[in-house]
């Protein structure tokens, strides 16, 4: 048993399916919102994508610096000069001192 309601719905239905204008409209904005759907996804998974991107390469920058950090105490403990720490790590002195001055604290 079909309430009157959902009778008059379907009726409804029937009655615009028929005409060609309403029929090519529905099409339209069903292809739309799957345009944008589309749209929506590609973006989440490029966003995805671009965070994965940024944070592989913060990871490998920290390691750098965390690499970069251990020879220059490593040179430190093994008394080479300031100049040669330098020269060799790339690393300003300001921030070998830094380093130095963090673990004699």
């Amino acid at each position: 048993m079909e309430s009157p309601i959902m009778k008059e719905a379907y009726e409804e239905i029937e009655r615009l399916s028929q005409n060609p204008e309403t029929r090519r409209l529905a099409e339209y904005r069903a292809r739309e919102l799957k345009d944008i759907r589309q749209r929506e996804l590609d973006a989440r998974e490029d966003g995805i994508e671009q965070g994965i991107e940024q944070g592989i390469e913060l990871g490998l920058e920290q390691g750098i610096e965390l690499e970069k950090r251990e020879i220059v105490l490593r040179m430190y403990g093994k008394n080479f000069s300031m100049e040669d720490i330098v020269q060799v790590t790339g690393v300003p002195l300001e921030k070998i001192n830094e380093i130095i001055n963090s673990i004699e604290q």
